[in-house]
């Protein structure tokens, strides 16, 4: 489980900056944690929200 942190949180396509954007986030939004993941020297989570799955960097998130 996680919760955005971060006030522009975005919800990609793909676990890369330039990447597609799926939907944007506000803080508190909950979301499930598939997994862990490092691309671009970048740490991101893997995630699903309400039907909707994509990646986000962790730094966006407070992961339990």
């Amino acid at each position: 489980i996680a919760i955005v942190r971060g006030a522009h949180a975005r919800l990609l396509s793909a676990p890369k900056l330039g990447s597609t954007l799926v939907v944007a986030m506000p803080p508190g939004t909950r979301l499930v944690v598939r997994r862990v993941l490092w691309n671009m020297m970048m740490q991101w989570a893997e995630v699903e929200m309400e039907g909707l799955s994509g990646y986000v960097p962790t730094t966006d998130l407070e992961m339990f």
